[in-house]
């Protein structure tokens, strides 16, 4: 954003000075201003109310604990530590709650609003505009901010990377290498996809850096010969290498991974070999064409790579940044276990993988230029460090990050939680959620398209970044990379509809800039707008009129005599219109009324796409009918947790009451139990004591123990506690794909379900029940009241009057023993040698006993 600033004369004031700036202010800044209220008002409105996530209780829960001053130790398992370290400062800030917990994320999403607007030198100003409206509007990108997880925060990350690699290629300044670095380090610090990304970097920058270096100049050509020679080892080696690294890793048992717990340290983590054959054969051939590329081009162009080639100043940077937190590949391709991190052998082992980066970095960076490496390396790994020990109180937390943090997840890999299949982003959620992005960006393929047919002369030079096919590469090699991996979740589609929205909101903005909007004004554009948008709105409707359940001209019911009316209603508003506009835009060219009438479409998606953003963040935030959500807290949570207070208020004025909660709904339950004095977690063993706690709460899973021992003194109501996503998307082929779009019926539900998230007609179809209340797949709770504290809460609907309970059957008493002491030392009473209140024993070095008593 761009604003023209007039000063006036200095006053010898600061005060007087800043007074003196006048604004002049446009509409590019009024909308700009509009889009970043918009972004705080849709981030920060009614944090509250939703129910914590399975995922996010852990996140709130431990940054709870460190700001109570409990500590904090990172784990791979909830990824980088920058959020707990967030959400603590928001505790501290603004007291522990619901609302509190999700401030950072809500703020990171306002600042990725505000952060496109440093994009307008590349995506021209309408550009810019549209691509922030995008993410103001998108689903994804408003739902996880106003959530606790770690993808709002990448967002601004990914920006500031994004940002600092254009700026430092057009400009040289150093600076740009320390935001570069900055960006980096905190998204290390917030989640493993930073590997992700700096190899989606680096291999760009690599490519863009041997395209210039082809297209220079060469003094010899047989060393250029030897370069691509050397290129082609080097691509097909690391290739290779790669794909059967990740096979023998996929085949891995992975069960470290799901506990976390260190395997034996000499064990190996992959069948068979600890290097296989092919794995050593490629990384051979790669590193010898990587020692051959550097020696063709050091020969040829000497000084000139440290002045002319800012790609590879950045390919180094991130390269040697990154590599001493690969360690886990080593590690594990030898045959050690990554995640044995705890155990002191393993350090050494690892340790010494890890110099041998950290040199190999230093080396590189020294060859490179030393004096502006180590103050980027600084930058860099001084946060890193600091919150990955948690300000130095947790050293391994260096271990853990360093080794751990790649090593857990390439085992994940293999794990596959979840099980999505691999279409489950082209298919659910990016044309659930982000179809307009998805459109946008075919829109910038065919842009993309013309531009390649207008050829480079031979005399015109790469000196540009091509920032916009960066961007294209970017949104391929995400969807790709996301949709290979073994673990897909709803919040990874993040890491694509970005890159998508960035590419559509050029496109659409590229698009927009071509009206002719002169003609517009002149050519009653006015008029011939809402003509359009009728149009299109009554073809819709007429296309569904013949696609529906009930086709016209079926018949003389009142049904099928409704969807013939339907039809003609529809058609002729289509017709009617479609004349309409044939005659008012007589004057304008062919091309005119198609953009127009592009623009109108995007402008019905715009709405469709704020819709399913509002209604998947405000109105079904809590359903399981959104598929943005995976393992989702249900209503039931915070309607169990309103009765606890409100009966621990009632007895104990407080927060005091007994309560005890199972292993089964431990999360979110911890989270909201944080402040009850007299919570118990009791596992999944439940015991005769759980009959002193008034208030018992119990997953489905254990109610087989808990129900024997609670039937006859406890009222139990029984809630949802998690539910996912229907997930009949499973399994799917192209027949039953075409079975489905072949039915008028099951169009019509899946039509329903994406418009509306209406389950009701597919639910007939399917002949399934997908009520809220008989939603499956769902996790249940049991809330467990005992009756003599309900009979003192009248107005839950238990009656006030005395109860006469059933004779109550100790299901325990069968099975109690009853064993005689063997030896009886004193004896109640105050006498010698008799006890009053025995209070604690201990047993002298000479075998003497000895026994506190309270007289």
């Amino acid at each position: 954003m761009e604003q023209t600033l007039a000063v006036g004369e200095p006053t010898g004031s600061w005060l007087d000075s800043l007074l003196a700036v006048r604004v002049q202010v446009n509409a590019e800044s009024l909308i700009a201003a509009g889009l970043l209220v918009a972004a705080v008002l849709t981030r920060f409105s009614d944090l509250e109310t939703r129910v914590m996530s399975h995922d996010e209780s852990l996140h709130t829960f431990y940054s709870w604990q460190l700001e109570q001053g409990k500590g904090y130790q990172h784990t791979p398992l909830m990824h980088g530590p920058l959020q707990f370290h967030l959400v603590a400062l928001s505790y501290f800030l603004f007291g522990d709650s619901d609302a509190s917990a999700r401030f950072p994320a809500a703020l990171a999403g306002v600042a990725a609003v505000g952060l496109i607007l440093v994009f307008r030198r590349w995506f021209g100003r309408t550009g810019t505009l549209v691509t922030a409206g995008l993410i103001l509007i998108s689903p994804f990108m408003l739902y996880y901010s106003r959530y606790v997880r770690n993808e709002a925060f990448i967002v601004v990350e990914a920006l500031l990377m994004f940002w600092a690699m254009f700026r430092y290629y057009e400009t040289r300044q150093t600076r740009w290498l320390y935001l570069l670095a900055v960006a980096l380090s905190l998204h290390f610090m917030t989640k493993e996809t930073a590997f992700l990304y700096a190899a989606q970097a680096m291999l760009f920058l690599a490519a863009h850096l041997i395209w210039r270096l082809y297209d220079e100049r060469w003094n010899s050509e047989a060393r250029r010969a030897l370069f691509m020679l050397g290129v082609a080892a080097l691509v097909i080696g690391t290739s290779v290498a790669m794909v059967a690294y990740f096979r023998e890793r996929a085949a891995g048992t992975g069960a470290a991974a799901e506990s976390l717990q260190p395997l034996d340290p000499g064990a190996e983590i992959l069948p068979g070999a600890s290097l296989s054959p092919l794995i050593a054969l490629a990384g051979t051939l790669a590193l010898v064409g990587g020692i051959l590329v550097g020696a063709m081009v050091v020969r040829e162009f000497g000084p000139r790579l440290r002045r002319d080639f800012p790609s590879l100043d950045m390919l180094l940077i991130i390269g040697t940044l990154t590599l001493p937190q690969l360690a886990a590949i080593p590690a594990s391709v030898l045959g050690w276990d990554p995640l044995a991190f705890q155990d002191p052998s393993a350090r050494l082992r690892t340790g010494i993988v890890i110099s041998i980066l950290v040199l190999i970095s230093i080396g590189i960076g020294w060859a490179w230029d030393i004096r502006r490496w180590l103050p980027i390396a600084g930058v860099f790994f001084l946060p890193y460090f600091l919150f990955y020990t948690t300000l130095f109180t947790n050293s391994q937390g260096l271990w853990s990050g360093l080794v751990g943090s790649l090593g857990y997840w390439l085992v994940q890999h293999g794990v596959e939680r979840g099980s999505q299949p691999a279409y489950y982003y082209a298919l659910i959620q990016i044309p659930f959620y982000e179809f307009l992005p998805a459109i946008g960006s075919l829109l910038a393929l065919w842009m993309g398209v013309g531009a390649l047919g207008r050829r480079r002369s031979p005399t015109e030079r790469i000196d540009r970044f091509p920032v916009m096919l960066f961007v294209g590469y970017w949104a391929v090699t995400a969807f790709l990379i996301y949709s290979f991996a073994g673990e897909r979740m709803p919040w990874l589609t993040v890491h694509i509809a970005l890159l998508l929205i960035l590419l559509s909101g050029w496109a659409i903005g590229k698009f927009i800039d071509s009206i002719d909007w002169r003609m517009f004004q002149e050519g009653k554009g006015w008029l011939l707008a809402p003509l359009v948008l009728i149009f299109l709105l009554a073809a819709s409707r007429t296309l569904g009129a013949l696609l529906g359940p009930n086709p016209p001209f079926a018949g003389s019911t009142l049904e099928q005599l409704r969807a013939t009316n339907t039809l003609f209603a529809a058609a002729a508003v289509a017709i009617g219109t479609a004349v309409a506009i044939a005659a008012i835009g007589r004057g304008w060219p062919a091309a005119g009324l198609r953009k127009l009438g592009g623009l109108t479409f995007l402008l019905i998606l715009a709405g469709l796409t704020a819709r399913t953003a509002f209604r998947a963040a405000y109105r079904n935030g809590d359903n399981a009918t959104e598929f943005l959500v995976y393992a989702h807290s249900a209503t039931g949570v915070k309607n169990v947790m309103a009765q606890i207070e409100d009966l621990s208020r009632r007895t104990t004025d407080g927060l005091a009451i007994k309560v005890a909660f199972d292993d089964d709904v431990s999360w979110p339950i911890n989270w909201y139990m944080r402040n009850y004095s007299q919570a118990l977690y009791y596992g999944a063993t439940p015991s005769r004591d759980l009959l002193n706690y008034p208030v018992v709460i119990a997953g489905d899973n254990n109610w087989g123990k808990i129900d024997p021992l609670m039937k006859d003194l406890y009222h139990s109501f029984e809630y949802i506690r998690m539910w996912w996503p229907m997930q009949d998307y499973y399994g799917l082929t192209w027949e039953r794909l075409s079975n489905a779009f072949r039915s008028a019926q099951m169009r019509s539900a899946l039509w329903q379900i994406w418009f509306n998230r209406d389950y009701s007609e597919y639910a007939q179809v399917t002949g399934r029940d997908f009520s809220l209340e008989h939603w499956t797949p769902s996790d249940r709770m049991k809330l467990y009241v005992r009756k003599d504290i309900a009979a003192l809460i009248w107005d839950y609907g238990i009656t006030p009057a005395a109860l006469e309970p059933e004779p109550y059957v100790d299901p325990y008493a069968a099975k109690l023993i009853t064993l005689e002491a063997e030896t009886v030392i004193g004896g109640n009473g105050s006498a010698l040698g008799q006890l009053t209140r025995p209070r604690g024993v201990s047993i002298a070095p000479d075998g003497s006993l000895y026994v506190a008593d309270a007289m």
